[in-house]
């Protein structure tokens, strides 16, 4: 039976069509890009509030993400970003 790994990232950036630019909490500074796995209309929603919002990135974005395996830099593998939540430090 195959487990899909999940993790936490920061989100530093947002891309059309589907993707996120996502970084380490700590430590590793290897950026590396994320397909969002939601409908594209709610993609555009979170892209549009993004955009126009300062807060949004004030507020800290934390994603989670679900992941096959590690690359050997522990880089996540087939990541897909199943969620967002934020720090609002």
């Amino acid at each position: 039976m195959y487990i899909m790994k999940r993790g936490k990232f920061k989100l530093e950036g947002l891309s059309k069509p589907n993707n996120g630019t996502c970084g380490f909490l700590k430590g590793n500074s290897d950026g590396f890009w994320a397909k969002f796995d939601m409908p594209k209309g709610r993609f555009e929603e979170l892209f549009k509030w993004a955009k126009s919002d300062k807060e949004f990135w004030d507020q800290k974005p934390i994603c989670k993400i679900e992941y096959d395996s590690l690359s050997d830099r522990n880089v996540p593998i087939n990541p897909r970003i199943v969620e967002i939540e934020f720090q609002n430090e």
